[in-house]
């Protein structure tokens, strides 16, 4: 039996910008519209392969440190290779709609020590550069006061200019991306309602239409 293609939307953004309070209410809501299939994951935490979340721990722990910039790529390479292998692709050639926090963007906005050719040719070569059906940039403000939220994380602490061009990087990407597909951002003015609402409706608008 054949299925019809299942759909990836990617939620991008800095630690703490709220994307897992997206993915967790666009994963319902999905659901509610009839996607009872739908599932979340993650490359490198809670919904991924056991070995992406092994992953995920040792590059937290800051008793890893330190890690070259290179080792640090090809880790998140694999993780993001074995969700790729074990969730995402099976679940959307099986005709699931998938809700992932991160996917491509956040590889090129974090890992930045390293050369992007050199990260786009690995992940083209693995096959992981699939882009999502559509992707939202959580967008935060720049003066944006980040709290620490796990002691002992060693990505969590990162200097404030790190999260900054991290940040500034994002933008970056999404500017250029937008005119080559689905990339928004959703701007943080707006109250956190409001700014489901927006995805919802670009989600219905650009994905229902075609599904």
């Amino acid at each position: 039996m054949t299925h019809p293609p299942g759909r990836l939307i990617a939620f991008e953004g800095i630690d703490g910008c709220g994307k897992t309070t997206f993915v967790n209410e666009i994963h319902h809501w999905l659901q509610q519209q009839g996607y009872v299939n739908a599932i979340k994951t993650s490359a490198m935490s809670e919904g991924s392969t056991p070995v992406g979340e092994a992953i995920g721990d040792v590059l937290r722990n800051t008793a890893m440190s330190p890690i070259s910039p290179a080792s640090e790529a090809l880790m998140v390479i694999a993780a993001r290779k074995d969700n790729w292998d074990h969730i995402i692709d099976p679940a959307l050639k099986s005709g699931k709609w998938v809700v992932t926090d991160r996917h491509i963007d956040s590889m090129f906005c974090y890992q930045t020590e390293v050369s992007e050719h050199w990260l786009d040719m690995v992940c083209t070569d693995l096959g992981t550069q699939q882009e999502a059906d559509i992707t939202f940039l959580i967008d935060i403000p720049h003066d944006y006061h980040r709290v620490i939220r796990v002691p002992g994380d060693r990505l969590e602490a990162r200097s404030a200019r790190w999260w900054e061009k991290c940040r500034n990087d994002f933008l970056d990407r999404f500017t250029i991306m937008k005119r080559e597909g689905l990339h928004f951002v959703i701007d943080n003015r707006y109250s956190l309602v409001d700014r489901l609402s927006i995805v919802k409706s670009l989600i219905k608008d650009n994905l229902f239409q075609h599904s």
